[in-house]
């Protein structure tokens, strides 16, 4: 048995000598794959004077709308633009305008179209409104986001508002009851005027 047990010693101190000569320790350790870096958005309207000048819309591959009306992606109420005035939709790589039957008409470099492809640089117009398409790169925050941002600030606040109103006229008339109707004592007791009081009461 001690024999053996020599026999497998000297057999793994040879081992670890010959791994230790081919370099055995110094084996790669094996490293996680890089990440794909991530290409320049694609498609994007830019806006060119007044108040949309710098505005950036990233249209991507969406489907979307051009006009005043707040549903659309791209929204802007310079001069005459129609409630939706045109569409944009990708179809593969490119890019393509298309006018909705608008009243004034949508303008590409001047010329009005029904449907034309967008290349790089041209300018997209509605109403009053210039728009310089740009096939890719980095422009900016979406300003499509900015009053769908706004306008659910203003739903919450007018929610908060509603609620708090509710209670103030709930309290109202508790106090009002409370205080046998008499309207002096149940202002001052909810610390308002008469007059404020009375308003409350009213609605």
């Amino acid at each position: 048995m001690g024999t053996v047990v020599v026999v497998l010693v000297i057999a793994a101190a040879i081992g670890f000598f010959v791994l230790k000569q081919m370099g055995g320790n110094d084996l790669p350790t094996p490293q996680a794959a890089p990440a794909a870096p991530k290409g320049p958005k694609r498609h994007w309207l830019v806006g060119r004077g007044g108040e949309i000048d710098g505005k950036s819309w990233h249209i991507g591959n969406r489907k979307v709308t051009v006009g005043r009306a707040a549903s659309n992606f791209v929204q802007v109420n310079a001069g005459e633009v129609s409630r939706q005035q045109c569409q944009l939709l990708a179809e593969g790589d490119s890019m393509f305008v298309v006018d909705m039957t608008s009243s004034n008409g949508t303008l590409v470099n001047g010329k009005p179209v029904q449907k034309q492809q967008l290349n790089e640089g041209d300018v997209l117009k509605v109403g009053d409104a210039e728009m310089v398409y740009r096939a890719e790169g980095e422009f900016g925050d979406n300003a499509a986001w900015q009053p769908k941002q706004a306008g659910a600030e203003v739903n919450k606040t007018t929610r908060a508002m509603t609620a708090d109103q509710a209670r103030q006229l709930a309290l109202s008339h508790q106090l009002y009851e409370h205080h046998g109707q008499d309207l002096a004592k149940a202002a001052a007791a909810m610390g308002v005027s008469e007059a404020e009081f009375q308003a409350l009461l009213d609605q």
